[in-house]
């Protein structure tokens, strides 16, 4: 159990949800567990009939504790606050009498989404999240992998490495980018060790199949879960 005192946690939080934030499981989601992003709507339709509207045009998020973080407050109103916040967001929580304050308990181990308007409210969303102790995942997918007729679906929950000769670095990090996973990378000797990670379901949008089986094969080689309906 991690245990944390509290900074400007609760201020940030009360603006967050003052300027209307939607937290929690606004992403919509499959009974596979994928979730998808809103606002400018797409039509997804798949081989057993089902189909479902989604867009890009939100800020996504997606954030989990898998062990218990334990806040600490003088002021029951706070705590109150915070215990009902977490709750909000689908953590576990219980909060608990200690010598001279409350502790408020939580954790979260899937990974869930939340779904905000804006890159601004995402950053400070994401800054909140961390210091409450959250793992916290912020991707963009690149605006040109959101046209086509063919689509691939992703997801990639863990971190993977890839060991990367310093030559292929760079479009491998593009590529990454593109996609929308965080990505990060160190000098490791005769090779750079590259990082990433895209914890919830996203999608691109591929001119042709061709195109679309070669991202299949490059999401499989990488450890990515991966779906395409033809």
């Amino acid at each position: 159990m991690h245990t944390h005192t509290v900074p400007k946690l609760l201020g940030t939080l009360i603006y967050l949800v003052a300027v209307g934030t939607s937290y929690g499981h606004d992403g919509h989601s499959h009974d596979d567990g994928h979730s998808h992003e809103h606002g400018v709507s797409h039509e997804h339709v798949h081989a057993d009939g089902t189909s479902h509207q989604h867009s890009h045009a939100t800020e996504m998020l997606a954030y989990r504790l898998t062990d218990w973080n334990s806040l600490q407050f003088s002021d029951p109103r706070l705590a109150q606050q915070h215990l009902e916040a977490v709750r909000g967001l689908g953590c576990e929580a219980h909060m608990d009498d200690v010598p001279g304050s409350l502790s408020v308990s939580y954790r979260c181990i899937e990974w869930k989404p939340m779904e905000v308007a804006t890159h601004e409210l995402a950053e400070q969303w994401a800054t909140w999240l961390v210091a409450a102790g959250f793992d916290c995942s912020h991707g963009h997918v690149d605006p040109v992998m959101l046209n086509g007729p063919e689509i691939v679906e992703y997801r990639l929950a863990e971190w993977q490495t890839a060991h990367v000769q310093p030559e292929e670095m760079t479009l491998f990090v593009e590529s990454l980018n593109k996609i929308g996973c965080e990505v990060h990378q160190s000098n490791d000797g005769d090779h750079v060790d590259v990082n990433f990670r895209s914890p919830l379901w996203r999608d691109i949008h591929l001119g042709n199949h061709q195109t679309a089986e070669q991202w299949v094969a490059f999401f499989e080689e990488h450890a990515f879960e991966v779906r395409h309906e033809h």
